[in-house]
């Protein structure tokens, strides 16, 4: 730290001084009272060496800390807030110079400008960070201010600061609150149109696929697509699972049959340059999990490591059955299971640096270069797990790569759920008529080009009017309504269900939406005969709800 060219002046004497006092006295000292000092302090009958001492009682009491130097910065006087704060006795301190406590958070500049401000006899204040004792950082408001002889000469520098450390967390936190509050709202927002285009060419490439006069290279390009679309999908669930707005649709689920079902799509994620390798447990709990959320941590973590090995490396993916005392995760001591299933991917890529450890499920945290990451991919790994009761433990060393482990409470249940038929053999259907109301185009075509070969009878209306319209002409037939939450034309379609059972109690009601649930959830209470599809749904979910909705009382 630059230092001014005012000499030190000499301290004067301090030997009728209290001990504590001593450094503070010598400084007083120096700055002889001026008459209209002594006019006020006679008029108040305080003797001058009272004041003095009513003086240091009052700056060795105060809860700020205070500090003052000669003109060199060389300490001459600290208070108990100040040891207190810093960890540094008097003994240890008085006699350094303030570049003690540099943190290596500001350039020489900084330092440079505080020292000219102050030497020119100027009052400086601003946010410093400094370095207590214990070598940790903290922050402080500090106000430095020259104090000057009877001659007008600087002497010394007192300087008054206030620890702001948890202020600045708690400012922080509140800002990270805020930050995750507008991108709920952003994946809200472009929820509903990105789910209805997903729609399309999920429902589209079924009904595709099912054609028998499709040749085999055209199937696979179609299934390519289909699979493409699903993935797509979790680029809004991912918004939505960082920002809490995501809903999980718990199933028992085996994780080495999600771990395999996506072991060739990671092949060609991770490259030609990548081998992958995965250890399966042979025998396995299953876990009470969202298929979908668990696929998305795996991705990211894969993902994650892949970007950690630009020139290639080993990537291998493990699961394992874990008692809780095997892990010394933070959450372990909370364990709600007798055993846990562990997920572990581990990577000899370029490791973490240990600085950003603390920091690297933070959401938007990235190290990336700009443009190459949007530092979402693993604070959604931590949200998904959180949401799940389970934590993530990460173990690294810079150059020697990393490793993940993903530990969740295995199942209760011992009996697996069968996995959702997704293709387009056996969907039930019937001979009912449905009323289909739904204002995007795309989407309500491939709606009922869907429920037309399930054997319905479908009518079809672009908004709430003119499904009221077809109402009035086709009431006596129409069974159940098929109708999206949001609609535009002043009649949504929970207003429209409402009209129609009103007239009609026995009509059966299917919400679709492609808002996130907490949206839609304001808009639709599906009750009795009232059910809800979230989009992008698939073709046998829509044919297999309308069937169960039909059916039940």
């Amino acid at each position: 730290m630059p230092n001014p060219r005012n000499p030190p002046a000499k301290p004067g004497n301090t030997s009728e001084w209290p001990h504590s006092h001593s450094g503070l006295k010598a400084s007083v000292d120096r700055v002889e009272p001026s008459q209209s000092d002594s006019w006020q302090l006679a008029n108040l009958n305080v003797p001058l060496e009272d004041a003095y001492l009513r003086l240091a009682a009052a700056i060795e009491q105060t809860v700020e800390s205070i500090m003052i130097s000669d003109t060199q910065g060389v300490l001459v006087y600290v208070n108990p807030a100040f040891e207190r704060i810093t960890g540094y006795s008097r003994r240890e301190i008085i006699g350094q110079n303030v570049r003690i406590f540099k943190s290596g958070q500001h350039d020489d500049e900084f330092y440079k400008k505080m020292w000219e401000a102050v030497s020119r006899g100027n009052v400086w204040s601003g946010l410093v960070v400094n370095k207590k004792k214990d070598g940790s950082l903290h922050s402080e408001e500090m106000t430095i201010s020259p104090i000057r002889d009877t001659s007008g000469n600087i002497v010394n520098y007192v300087a008054v600061k206030r620890d702001v450390t948890r202020e600045l967390a708690l400012e922080e936190q509140l800002r990270q609150s805020q930050k995750m509050e507008a991108v709920g709202h952003l994946a809200g927002g472009i929820a509903h149109d990105f789910n209805n285009l997903l729609t399309v060419i999920q429902g589209n490439a079924a009904l595709l696929l099912e054609d028998p006069s499709l040749d085999p290279f055209c199937s696979e390009l179609v299934s390519d697509i289909s699979g493409a679309a699903e993935r797509a999908s979790g680029l809004t669930r991912q918004l939505l699972v960082v920002s809490r707005k995501q809903p999980m649709k718990l199933t028992r689920v085996d994780l080495n049959e999600v771990v395999e079902s996506l072991s060739r799509m990671l092949e060609r994620v991770l490259g030609e340059a990548v081998t992958l390798n995965c250890k399966y447990a042979p025998v396995l709990p299953l876990v009470d999990a969202d298929r979908g959320m668990l696929q998305q941590v795996l991705l990211n973590l894969v993902l994650n490591a892949r970007d950690a090995m630009p020139t290639g490396g080993q990537l291998e993916i493990g699961t394992s059955e874990e008692l809780p005392h095997a892990s010394t995760g933070s959450c372990g001591s909370n364990a709600t299971s007798s055993n846990y299933v562990c997920l572990r991917v581990s990577d000899t890529g370029c490791g973490i640096m240990p600085e950003n450890l603390s920091k690297i499920f933070d959401p938007f945290f990235t190290t990336k270069e700009v443009g190459k990451g949007t530092g979402l991919g693993l604070a959604t790994v931590y949200s998904i797990v959180k949401q799940h009761q389970g934590w993530v433990e990460l173990n690294s060393e810079v150059n020697r790569g990393s490793t993940f482990r993903v530990y969740m409470p295995a199942s209760k249940s011992a009996s697996l759920v069968p996995k959702a038929d997704t293709g387009m053999d056996n969907l039930p259907g019937g001979t009912e008529t449905i009323l289909v109301a739904e204002d995007d185009p795309a989407v309500r075509r491939t709606l009922c080009k869907l429920l037309q070969r399930c054997g319905y009878t479908v009518l079809k209306a672009e908004s709430g009017v003119a499904a009221l319209s077809l109402w009035e002409n086709h009431k006596n037939r129409i069974q159940l309504l098929l109708t999206d939450v949001m609609m535009p034309g002043g009649i949504l379609g929970t207003e429209l269900a409402l009209r129609l059972r009103t007239e009609k109690p026995q009509l059966k009601v299917i919400f679709t939406s492609g808002y996130d649930s907490e949206v839609a959830g304001k808009e639709s209470k599906p009750g009795q005969g009232m059910r809800m599809i979230h989009k992008p749904w698939l073709p046998r979910e829509v044919a297999e709800t309308v069937r169960d909705c039909l059916d039940r009382d």
